[in-house]
């Protein structure tokens, strides 16, 4: 399946699920979706939706994965892992909305946790000749989150010296689409040094976020001579802000990612781990209706801490907190 090529949605009637404590897991072999619905680069994206047998209550969402082989097996990994580059990331780190958790487990049987029915290729930005339309917009984008426990404390600091990935929005007719990810390089100030922000100590949950500049371009592709609009990232740039409208994650249930610490500072700016990466980091609803994806690195210039005041545990969410991208603490593990 070339890249921009779109396919009609179909059934895995293979995949089985389980609904354990409202939580539905969806285990699916990459080996049974259709080969035509798989990108030269073994990428997948997921329709999901799930619905109620007591009512009418319905919902949907959607999340990409990588198949790839590893030691002689199909295994899901993340859709942003080259292939070349995934010897030890057996398992795919995606977390996508509230409802679908994506975890493949190494085992024979080649499961993958999710909540889905179909499959189809993502749209991909198209290698036309592009044009600059000379306007911009400038639109926050989420590149950490906290979520202190009681009158414990947290902050962050930032930097745009490293930049980071976002979305690219497209429209050739209908809706606005995401079609692919592309890197914004980090803008220097007027004084030729980069931007810093640090966000004060805090006991509520927040995300922290940057800010991207995107350009709008018209593309024509021959020999139809189609016509693209594209909102494309350009860099990151000085303008720090503040989201609150955070709900504290369930990470504490996967005992199997969480460490245990005794009172005291922790922080996260190790730059080996996976980066902070999210769906809808980059706010662009206003603009083309959907917000978009974004991931930032943890770096010496880009840190999370929290000041614990008693013992904590902290989890990831696909990972042990020392390298997730997504990480939180709380008092207590779950029960189970």
């Amino acid at each position: 399946m070339r890249p921009g090529e779109i396919r009609e949605p179909v059934e895995l009637s293979g995949a089985t699920a389980d609904v354990v404590d409202g939580r539905v897991t969806v285990r699916i072999d990459p080996r049974d979706v259709p080969s035509t619905h798989v990108s030269d680069e073994g990428v997948v994206s997921f329709s999901i939706h799930g619905s109620s047998a007591e009512g009418p209550a319905t919902w949907s969402t959607s999340a990409p994965v990588r198949a790839v082989v590893d030691d002689g097996a199909f295994v899901w990994i993340d859709p942003l892992a080259h292939p070349d580059e995934v010897s030890r990331a057996v398992a795919a780190r995606l977390v996508s909305g509230p409802f679908a958790r994506l975890d493949a487990v190494e085992e024979d049987r080649y499961k993958v946790a999710a909540i889905a029915r179909r499959a189809q290729q993502a749209p991909q930005l198209p290698d036309c000749p592009a044009a600059w339309t000379g306007k911009f917009k400038d639109r926050a984008m989420t590149t950490s989150t906290t979520y202190p426990v009681g009158r414990d404390k947290a902050w962050a600091s930032s930097s745009i010296i490293n930049g980071s990935k976002a979305g690219i929005g497209m429209k050739a007719e209908g809706e606005w689409k995401q079609a692919g990810i592309e890197f914004a390089a980090g803008k220097e100030s007027d004084d030729a040094t980069n931007t810093a922000f640090k966000w004060p100590k805090k006991s509520i949950a927040r995300s922290h976020r940057g800010t991207v500049r995107y350009y709008r371009y018209k593309l024509i592709c021959p020999p139809s001579n189609k016509k693209y609009r594209a909102w494309i990232p350009v860099g990151t740039i000085a303008g720090f802000s503040t989201g609150r409208d955070l709900t504290r994650p369930l990470w504490n249930d996967e005992r199997i990612n969480c460490v245990r610490n005794d009172s005291g500072t922790f922080s996260r700016a190790d730059s080996t781990g996976d980066n902070y990466s999210y769906g809808a980091a980059v706010k662009f609803a206003g603009v083309i209706g959907i917000d978009m994806y974004g991931e930032k690195s943890y770096s010496t210039t880009h840190t999370v801490k929290y000041k614990f005041r008693g013992t904590r545990w902290v989890c990831g969410d696909d990972d042990e907190p020392g390298t997730a991208g997504k990480f939180a603490p709380y008092k207590r593990l779950a029960r189970g």
